[in-house]
């Protein structure tokens, strides 16, 4: 990554420059050093000092003595640049999202080589990408550019795994555990693969998670709970940002939530987690801060002319297309959960509704949706738990639980696989209180079998059996409406999608997971004309699968416990319950009250005075 722009090098800061002993060797640090060369010297520096503007020097001296040398200069100094390695001097976490080509992950792929070559005897240097592929046009890549640049480094490179193992040149062996390595960690990963792939201890662990919007989020689930725990440990993440609710959008949560800042204007904000944020949004490319002497500028960096083909192959007007989320996302670096209706459900209604909201509920009834797997290479087994009941305004409300994964246990060959999953289905339905009759089950294609083994181990039949496929149900869509499933909906999977529509406007859903957000507002719909208007058909799971390269489990088993809520407990969509403010009544229910005493408040009947007398709650009309 060649610049056509005159070098910019470190200036010399006698402050943090190694020092030459009389003797021989170098001072650095305040540590004296045996007779080596400058850059060993420099390294023993990044290796060894608790200051991050030495940090940051050692980093660009040995970048111009690796990169920026001999007529060339690939690891440009520019703002993007300067602030990525500042903020990673300074923080255990750090996001950085980027417009496309904003060469985050080649600097990132000289940050993760530097900190390695500080202590290539005890570093761990992680660097995921969604395939092994596709990794070798990104930061992989990168590295294997970069690290050609450096003189006899101590390590032993297998392109073909994505491995670059430290190797002790005294005695010619290699050591996998420390080095650069590569993980897949693309969506159809199982969080216990993940896991296992980038686990491991290490004195120094960096974690650079490459396109963490697209990969699983199994890798910041292993980072938090498991390579947290070295002694050093970082972790920087990258993307085109998205979603506020994939990997990435989780990893860069603002502290104190997404309403503290303006994802569209602010540059910079703290995470939740701790570290900072940092946008590199294309209208503050470097290209726009140069001057005429600058020459051509840096050809891989956003510029006006690739905003221009951006805006022009978008269509309609350039202010439409500016606002598009295609742009927002690729140029202007911004979060953006605006589907644009294709999807069936929108970041915005859910919000609206206050699904996201936990809601204290009472006279609850537990209950739970099961999406079975059946096949060990197939779609998770997901329990989903919920809470029916009725909330501080006396609105029938379903509330969103756990998520349970079942798996089966490979080493067990005395009993099917099936077998494995129902018995442990039982278990944990126990465990929390689920009854049958409060359990439904997708009982479509091969479900039934397995239905059918889940009844012997419940030794109950009491658990509903919900088919996702067929038509359309005649039931009405919400009790004031003539509308039926039928008639709305192409097919009874469409149905049991989009019903979940009716009771948000209701505000009769809480507890809506950032798992089942993602999912809910990613899946597509399709309309065709009907008899009675337009009818929608949700997208096929298995299309959602090929394209978002995930299995809806969790959304699906939502859909399914809301099926039970709906067949079982008389659920019904709702409008929202008004609140209206309740006057002060007499602390005596028994008191007298008079026109005068009621004028202008809610009314109160003798039903209520019976209540009273037994402890309950009276009831205002």
């Amino acid at each position: 990554m060649t610049v056509i722009l005159p070098a910019v090098r470190t200036r010399i800061n006698p402050a943090y420059e190694p020092r030459v002993l009389d003797g021989g060797g170098y001072s650095v640090c305040g540590i004296e050093i045996p007779p080596c060369s400058l850059e060993t010297a420099i390294l023993w520096g990044g290796r060894w000092t608790k200051d991050p503007d030495a940090l940051e020097y050692y980093f660009w001296r040995m970048s111009d003595i690796w990169w920026n040398s001999n007529g060339q200069q690939k690891m440009a100094k520019h703002h993007w640049s300067i602030m990525i390695i500042r903020e990673c001097c300074r923080n255990r976490y750090v996001g950085v999202g980027g417009a496309a080509s904003g060469g985050k992950s080649y600097v990132l792929g000289g940050w993760g080589l530097f900190c390695w070559m500080c202590d290539p005897a005890n570093t761990k240097i992680l660097l995921t990408s969604t395939h092994l592929s596709g990794a070798r046009d990104r930061i992989w890549g990168a590295v294997l550019q970069l690290i050609d640049d450096i003189p006899d480094p101590p390590c032993r490179i297998v392109d073909s795994v994505g491995l670059i193992a430290y190797m002790d040149h005294a005695t010619g062996k290699s050591y996998s555990t420390y080095g650069l390595k590569l993980v897949s960690a693309d969506k159809k990963q199982g969080k216990r693969k993940i896991g296992k792939m980038i686990g491991g201890k290490a004195p120094r662990v960096i974690l650079i998670a490459d396109e963490l919007g697209e990969i699983s989020e199994s890798v910041q689930e292993a980072a938090s709970s498991n390579l947290a725990t070295n002694p050093h440990f970082q972790m920087v993440g990258l993307s085109n940002p998205a979603s506020k609710y994939d990997p990435f959008g989780i990893f860069c949560t603002p502290k104190g939530g997404w309403d503290m800042v303006d994802a569209l204007n602010d540059m910079r904000w703290e995470l939740q987690i701790g570290g900072v944020y940092i946008r590199l949004d294309a209208y503050d490319s470097p290209n726009f801060h140069l001057t005429d002497e600058d020459g051509e500028g840096y050809p891989y960096l956003p510029s006006q002319r690739t905003i221009d083909e951006a805006l022009e192959s978008l269509g309609a007007t350039p202010d439409e297309a500016a606002k598009s989320s295609g742009f927002l996302r690729m140029f202007r670096a911004v979060f953006n959960d605006s589907d644009g209706g294709e999807t069936v459900y929108s970041v915005a209604e859910l919000t609206k509704s206050e699904a996201l909201n936990s809601r204290d509920l009472g006279a609850v009834t537990v209950l739970a949706g099961l999406d079975p797997s059946f096949s060990s290479n197939g779609d998770a087994t997901v329990l989903k738990i919920g809470t029916l009941g009725y909330d501080a305004v006396g609105q029938h409300v379903l509330r969103f639980g756990e998520a349970v994964r079942i798996y089966e246990d490979v080493t067990d060959r005395s009993q099917p696989r099936n077998v494995q999953v129902a018995k442990k289905v039982v278990d944990e339905c126990r465990k929390r209180g689920v009854k049958p009759e409060n359990l439904a089950v997708d009982a479509t294609g091969a479900g039934a079998p397995f239905c059918d083994i889940l009844q012997m181990s419940f030794d109950s039949d009491a658990f509903l059996r919900v088919q996702f496929g067929g038509a359309a149900s005649d039931r009405k869509i919400k009790n004031d409406s003539k509308t039926t499933g039928r008639e709305r909906y192409r097919n009874r999977a469409s149905e049991l999608f989009f019903i979940g529509k009716q009771f948000l406007l209701g505000r009769q859903i809480a507890g809506v997971s950032s798992d089942m957000v993602k999912q809910m507002t990613s899946r597509l719909f399709k309309t065709h004309k009907g008899v009675k208007g337009l009818v929608l058909q949700v997208e096929p799971k298995e299309e959602y699968k090929r394209r978002m390269g995930e299995s809806p489990d969790e959304t699906d088993a939502s859909f399914i416990l809301l099926e039970g809520a709906r067949e079982r407990h008389f659920f019904v969509p709702q409008d929202p319950v008004k609140v209206v403010e309740k006057a002060a009544l007499p602390d005596d229910p028994w008191a007298p009250i008079s026109l005068r005493s009621l004028n202008g408040r809610p009314r109160r009947t003798m039903g209520d005075l019976d209540a009273c007398a037994m402890g309950h709650e009276p009831h205002l009309v």
